[in-house]
């Protein structure tokens, strides 16, 4: 009989996780044949981004419901009222669909998480730390550590933590900090789960590397440097824009794509460089396409502390798609994972010497193991292993009973 799983997010308008990377998690659990998914998210997304989440969801298998988040008279009286009302709305939902597991993703889904699980006898729960999301508010976001805000989340957390039956984490350096954080009676019931992507998706095809140059009026000489995902401060376009400078000493002609979710509201482009960077902003079913285009990718980001909880999913993509990459040191279990890798170079923000490295790297780097750099990812970045890693923590939920 399959046990069956409600899975509780809370978010903005234009994150695409649910569909990029969790929906097709749940679908391949779901062939397992031992859970069947229920997907509750909590956000104030338009209508549209509703529909099209929910016509995803169904040729999946998986049942989606959208709440509306309240943001009157402001974001924080809102976010409380739907808080108060979520749990309501949970209770009632686990009564009509049976629900067996409650499985909510980071701070406040687990609030609510923490209001229902003691009301009904034999729901199991597994907590979506979803790595270190209070620290990163801290590191990029200005919550105060010493604030009460931070205090109160921060108890929420760590009592989640105490009462769910798992607790999954992106990264073994998230597991060790909530280890030294919680006490080490925690530990068997932290699970390491990768962020896989569909290799059928992310794969390299002539084809369409061939037409996407054409569309940006490249020859098959000229290099183009790919950076994929949100634009900020803590991704580093000053490093990247550095970085590209130095590839234009060694190959002139060479060209960078952004490839954003929204085209930036203000010039993030250097003039000297306006006819040398691209900004492409489109649908995630894109993205392959353009990946294919490019010779080099960039995955950079700000390794403050919050950041060894995450695992770079936009990594995995690059290498599935055969890119030699530079990735930043101090993000994740990235240098463990690809220390040894010839086909990745390990920026390191910690050392005044770090342009100079990646340009070595760069002047030396050949886009010609495309099958190599593949055969590493589909082993460390595919669905299949997320899936794995889900059924291996999922299955000691349902041994233990």
């Amino acid at each position: 009989m399959n046990k069956k799983v409600l899975f509780i997010t809370w978010d903005g308008p234009q994150t695409n996780y649910l569909e990029s990377l969790f929906f097709p998690i749940f679908e391949g659990l779901q062939q397992v044949g031992e859970y069947s998914f229920h997907v509750l998210q909590f956000s104030w997304a338009s209508e549209d981004k509703q529909e099209a989440l929910a016509a995803l969801a169904k040729r999946k298998n998986i049942i989606y419901t959208h709440y509306t988040v309240t943001r009157s008279p402001n974001l924080l009286v809102g976010s409380l009222y739907t808080l108060a009302r979520g749990v309501s709305f949970i209770r009632r939902y686990i009564a009509q669909h049976k629900i067996q597991v409650l499985m909510p993703r980071s701070t406040l889904p687990a609030i609510m998480a923490l209001n229902v699980k003691n009301d009904i006898r034999g729901l199991r729960t597994v907590f979506d730390a979803d790595g270190l999301p209070l620290e990163e508010r801290v590191d990029f976001s200005g919550l105060n550590p010493n604030g009460l805000q931070y205090r109160f989340l921060k108890r929420q957390e760590k009592a989640m933590i105490k009462k769910a039956d798992l607790v999954l984490v992106r990264s073994a350096k998230a597991r060790e900090i909530h280890i030294n954080h919680n006490g080490s009676h925690v530990a068997p019931k932290l699970f390491t789960v990768r962020n896989g992507r569909d290799s059928t998706f992310f794969k390299p095809d002539p084809g369409l590397r061939e037409a996407y140059r054409k569309k940006l009026n490249l020859s098959p000489q000229q290099q183009l440097l790919v950076y994929c995902g949100s634009l900020g401060p803590q991704y580093g376009m000053d490093i990247m824009v550095s970085l590209f400078e130095s590839l234009l000493e060694i190959q002139p002609e060479s060209k960078f794509l952004l490839l954003v979710p929204n085209n930036p509201t203000e010039n993030i482009i250097p003039e000297n460089l306006m006819k040398k960077i691209h900004i492409v902003s489109g649908p995630f079913s894109s993205i392959p396409a353009w990946l294919n285009a490019a010779d080099l990718a960039l995955a950079i980001r700000e390794p403050k502390f919050s950041m060894q909880g995450v695992a770079p999913i936009k990594l995995g993509e690059y290498l599935l798609m055969g890119l030699p990459t530079i990735a930043s040191k101090g993000i994740g279990d990235t240098e463990s994972m690809l220390r040894d890798a010839e086909f990745v170079h390990l920026f390191d923000h910690h050392n005044k010497g770090a342009l100079d490295r990646a340009k070595r790297w760069m002047h030396n780097f050949s886009s010609s193991h495309k099958a190599a750099i593949r055969t590493f990812a589909l082993k460390h970045f595919s669905l299949e292993r997320s899936v794995g890693d889900y059924q291996k923590a999922l299955d000691c939920l349902v041994g233990a009973e």
